[in-house]
């Protein structure tokens, strides 16, 4: 019986290589493979297997990962009953921050953005941003500047930078300019 190592490729999760070791020892070979740094082989079993990578056994495992689904759906349901109301305020910090020209724009997206992966996280984003760009005796330079540093300490993904931009583009009469300014800074 000889010992054959399995190539993991990124992205790949244990129990699918956990299957593969498992089908693959068919042959009568043993068969491994290194994930995170531990040592998975087809000789295992599945208890072992996960006590070794999750630090619980299988059993407790799904226990918690149900119990993990079961308080996100309750979060979900939770936010879904508060949705109105979050609109709502959203559609009022939007008057007291952009430009009466923005606020049709601005009433449309809200839903919408509240309704998406992020759960609005951009919007906070945005009136934050738009309200250092907009408001305040700094002069221009210093605003950018200042709304920048706001913009990094954000921690924007790329996606979520993009989305971020694109909404300053729409609904601040700098933000053009001050994506520009952006664009500039992270080359």
């Amino acid at each position: 019986m000889k010992e054959i190592e399995l190539e993991v490729l990124p992205g790949d999760y244990f129990t699918k290589v956990y299957k593969e070791l498992k089908r693959k020892s068919l042959d009568g070979n043993m068969y491994y493979a290194i994930f995170n740094s531990n040592k998975i082989t087809s000789s295992m079993t599945e208890d072992e297997l996960y006590l070794m990578v999750t630090g619980e056994d299988k059993s407790s495992y799904d226990k918690a990962e149900e119990e993990k689904k079961r308080q996100i759906q309750e979060e979900e349901l939770a936010f879904k009953g508060r949705l109105p109301k979050v609109i709502n305020g959203y559609i009022e910090k939007g008057k007291n921050v952009l430009e009466p020209q923005y606020l049709p724009l601005w009433n449309k997206i809200v839903p919408i953005r509240l309704n998406d992966l992020y759960k609005g996280m951009e919007l906070d984003c945005w009136l934050d941003l738009i309200e250092i760009l907009c408001y305040g005796d700094l002069p221009i330079t210093n605003r950018f500047k200042k709304a920048y540093k706001l913009f990094l300490d954000q921690g924007h993904s790329g996606m979520s930078a993009s989305l971020v931009k694109k909404g300053l583009r729409e609904l601040c009469s700098r933000g053009n300019k001050f994506v520009e300014y952006i664009n500039k800074q992270e080359k």
